[in-house]
This record gives structure tokens, sequence and C-alpha cells, in this order.
């Protein structure tokens, strides 16, 4: 894995949540939607799966935007991620003792 293209899809991810953030509170203020499921949707816009491909945003054959290195890095992030989540659960909580 090249270290160039995980910061870049992290960079990415970031990008994506920001603005997800940006939208959910200018234009959805009524309305309880996740920050990360505009931001989903935005990423599936702009990927290669949809409009990526009709948008012309390559210089010599390579996608600046997001490309196929990226999606694969963002598929495996969850298996890691979800880590994360778990470990944040007992923040905060007494580890009981054995005669508990």
């Amino acid at each position: 894995m090249d270290i160039a293209i995980f910061f870049k899809s992290l960079l990415l991810l970031a990008f994506f949540l920001t603005l997800g953030n940006l939208i959910k509170y200018t234009f959805l203020k009524g309305l309880i939607v996740p920050s990360s499921l505009i931001a989903g949707v935005l990423a599936l816009l702009l990927g290669p799966q949809l409009l990526g491909e009709y948008i012309n945003l390559s210089l010599q054959g390579t996608n600046l935007w997001i490309d196929e290195k990226v999606t694969s890095i963002w598929k495996e992030l969850p298996g890691y991620l979800i880590v994360v989540v778990f470990a944040g659960l007992f923040l905060g909580k007494k580890i009981p003792t054995i005669k508990q």
C-alpha cells in the first residue's frame, strides 16, 4: 500500500465529511440526516461508480479525484475502524472486579 494514496484517501474522507456537515447545517437544518450519510452520497456520486466516469477530471489517463486505488483503501477501512468503535464503547465505564 502506497502511503501517499492512503493519505489521499483519508483526506478525501475528511473533505467529504466536512462538506456533508456543511450541507447538513446550511440546507438541511430541519431534517435529521447524519452528515456521514450525506458525505457517502456525495462520494458515491463523484466516485468512479457514477459521475466520476463522466466528469473529465483526468490528466494523462489517471483520475485526480477518486480513483480505484482510493476506493480499494476505503473498502479496507471498516474492518480496522470497527476496532476504534468498540474500544470507545467502554471509555468512562468502571471495569467490574471478579467478585462483581
